[in-house]
């Protein structure tokens, strides 16, 4: 377990080093942010049950609005 959190370690210093490298890792744990806000922010509008009470109120809203464009309201 030590020798592969020394690998870790070693591999992570590599890139840490240098600013390219320490650049490029600061986007990439920036954009698993990302992912991971976009994943509880989709997690949160699921209630219990399943029903997306939240989404499905903005897709109606949505709906409203692109159909009211149409009819010419």
């Amino acid at each position: 377990m030590v020798s592969m959190y020394v690998k870790v370690q070693q591999f992570f210093r590599t890139y840490m080093d240098n600013e390219k490298g320490s650049v490029s890792l600061e986007w990439i744990m920036l954009g698993l942010l990302g992912v991971a806000l976009v994943g509880m922010v989709v997690t949160s509008l699921n209630d219990m049950e399943g029903n997306n009470t939240i989404a499905s109120a903005i897709i109606d809203k949505i709906a409203e609005f692109v159909e009211s464009i149409g009819s010419g309201e």
